[in-house]
């Protein structure tokens, strides 16, 4: 038996020449900013990080002997690389491994496990519920295989039980590790208060059920976090050496505050804590069971009645109904997701070409049941449709050709506008002679026998545009105003000159010369033209006007104050001749006064140019027939 100064320990530890353990004395031990080498301090050992060739391992030193440590950890080597089970790591017992004050003490080593203890990882991921759940499920996992082989850890609290990063679970610290080849070996460690049974220390000799009441408390702690995290600041876990129960609370279970709120969340925990408080009664721990198996006694075990997908195929990118019926679960989960306890249904939508399996499983605290489905998911049905005409002349004998192809359909259904239907290949063509503007349908059942898939083509029957397009002349002098008329039938649009119109219309026009217009007609066939050409001919030159004289009443009075122009005027009483070549007339009075004439005489005019435009309005004047002409000088 030894017991050793840590201080002494630890100048071990940095005395290079000291450290014995043949792969520990080629590293490096990790050191604190301070300088300190950096260690973890147990309630019997001494674990200090080492880099040996870039891998972390852990150092062990004892402080404290335990007895026969050598026999222990050779037996407990054999026993674990035997089963290989995943929650122990690999370790070397040294002998020999340390020299301390001139002596040699043993020592073990492990490969470095980078996780959180079990306490720091509950307190990250507090607020988490279904971490937790699941952290909670791998613990029962990790125990139910413990006792399968009859193995405990004898010292089951936090600090011993590391989380990776991908939620697996590892024990450390195996001084006190039980497996039946160590049967009647001491029960030496007793373990943390908050964690054991109060009669923890009656026991005599290690066993496999020393571990089975702080089983229950990590797992009864783990729960109650996950459906209530404000119980981490209330118990103060983080400052603690125990997770929500303390050793007082043992002494007087039913009245602690701890018991009381775990009793309010409800569900598993009124059977959880009712199991906790048998184990207070009994003072023997040798006489405890799992809780795990005590579970099994108090509760149903959950039952799935049904387990249903619509189809056993599912076609790509659509959603399906999931559907079930289970009897006594409080937790639901499909395809590892929790759904709502009360959910009886969900829809999936599978987005992979294959096989596709749901697997249904539910909890009502420990026990389980699972069932699964599997369905086939196939790509969704493909139309391709098509027609070779896809307007037809009213009254007129045409026909359009109907085309398809159809994949991945079980059933495939042509349809009309009208309500005709008929079964159809996947593939074909029929010709397609309708009276009416028809719609064919083709719809496909996908290989689900659920998916249906459509697709449609129209066929317009539609009567040709009647165009009635006039003038009222197709022959105008110039300038002389042409009445355009149509009457348009069946029409889209009308258009005149690039001018919309209506269907029925007049349009009033003048030219001065030849002019083609044209009246563009759309209907559903396209467009047409429909042209009118509007001819305009001369006006006639008149050189000589013989007119009589009309009889005058008055003598012709010529009043003017203008020296110029002289007018010389020849008067002969039969007949009036105008020479009107190269005369142009301005309707301006001229300084002239004709009285009514009672004879008709020819009169010749002989004037200057600048009175021609007065002269000509005269002319025309007589040529018009008035009576009475008067032409005054604006001159004086």
């Amino acid at each position: 038996m030894f017991k050793l100064d840590i201080e002494d320990i630890i100048t071990s530890v940095t005395t290079p020449k000291l450290v014995l353990d043949g792969l520990i004395k080629n590293g490096s031990f990790y050191t604190l900013p301070t300088g300190d080498v950096e260690m973890y301090t147990g309630g019997f050992t001494l674990v200090f990080p080492v880099d040996v060739k870039r891998e972390k391992w852990a150092f062990r030193c004892w402080y404290v002997d335990l007895g026969n440590l050598r026999g222990h950890f050779q037996i407990l080597s054999q026993v674990l690389s035997k089963f290989a089970l995943p929650y122990f790591c690999s370790f070397t017992y040294v002998d020999e491994g340390i020299v301390v004050e001139g002596k040699k003490y043993p020592t073990t080593r492990m490969k470095w496990i980078d996780g959180k203890n079990l306490k720091e990882y509950i307190c990250i991921h507090k607020n988490d519920k279904n971490k937790l759940k699941n952290l909670a499920n791998n613990f029962v996992k990790m125990i139910t295989t413990l006792h399968k082989y009859h193995i405990s850890h004898g010292d089951l609290q936090h600090g011993n039980i590391l989380v990776d990063d991908n939620d697996n679970l590892f024990l450390i610290d195996y001084d006190s590790v039980y497996v039946p080849e160590l049967q009647g070996e001491a029960d030496i460690i007793k373990g943390l208060k908050g964690y054991q049974h109060p009669k923890r220390g009656d026991n005599l000799l290690a066993n496999e059920k020393v571990d089975y009441f702080s089983e229950l408390i990590i797992y009864l702690s783990i729960l109650a976090i996950a459906e209530k995290s404000s119980l981490v600041e209330k118990y103060q876990v983080v400052d603690s050496e125990q997770l929500l129960f303390s050793f007082e609370d043992f002494k007087d279970l039913e009245n602690s505050q701890v018991y009381v709120d775990l009793m309010q969340l409800g569900g598993l925990f009124p059977i959880l804590l009712k199991i906790l408080s048998d184990y207070l009664n009994e003072d023997d721990i040798c006489n405890l069971e799992p809780f795990t198996t005590l579970v099994d006694k108090y509760t149903k075990e959950p039952k799935i009645k049904s387990f249903r997908a619509p189809s056993d195929c599912f076609v790509i990118g659509q959603s399906y109904k999931l559907t079930w019926e289970v009897n006594d679960a409080s937790r639901v989960y499909l395809n590892g997701k929790i759904v709502p306890a009360t959910m009886r249904e969900y829809k999936v939508h599978p987005l992979n070409i294959g096989n596709e399996s749901y697997e249904l499983k539910v909890e009502n605290g420990l026990k389980t049941a699972v069932a699964q489905l599997s369905v086939n998911v196939v790509e969704n049905v493909r139309i391709e449709v098509g027609l070779s005409l896809k307007k037809l002349r009213k009254s007129q004998s045409q026909a359009s050709l109907l085309q398809w192809d159809v994949q991945n359909a079980k059933k495939v259904t042509l349809e009309t506008t009208d309500g005709d239907s008929e079964l159809i290949p996947l593939n074909g063509e029929k010709k397609c002679s309708p009276n009416v503007s028809t719609t064919y349908t083709i719809k496909a059942m996908a290989l689900d026998g659920i998916t249906e898939v459509s697709k449609s083509v129209s066929i317009g029957v539609f009567a040709e545009s009647e165009v009635l397009f006039k003038a009222d002349k197709t022959f105008t002098f110039k300038e002389v105003p042409v009445t355009l008329s149509w009457n348009v039938k069946n029409a889209k649009s009308v258009s005149l000159e690039n001018e919309t119109v209506p269907l029925v219309g007049k349009k009033v026009v003048t030219t001065d010369k030849e002019k083609c217009y044209v009246l563009e007609v759309e209907d559903e066939f396209g467009t047409k033209q429909v042209p009118l050409t509007i001819k305009t001919i001369p006006l006639p030159q008149i050189k000589m006007v013989l007119l009589p004289l009309p009889k005058l009443e008055k003598t012709i009075q010529v009043q003017h104050n203008i020296p110029a122009p002289k007018v010389e005027l020849n008067v002969q009483m039969q007949e009036l001749s105008v020479d009107m070549q190269g005369v142009n007339v301005n309707l301006n009075p001229a300084a002239i006064k004709f009285a009514k004439l009672n004879t008709l005489h020819p009169l010749s005019i002989k004037i200057g140019s600048s009175l021609r435009s007065r002269i000509k309005t005269a002319i025309d004047i007589i040529t018009n027939k008035v009576e009475h002409l008067k032409f005054e000088s604006d001159e004086k």
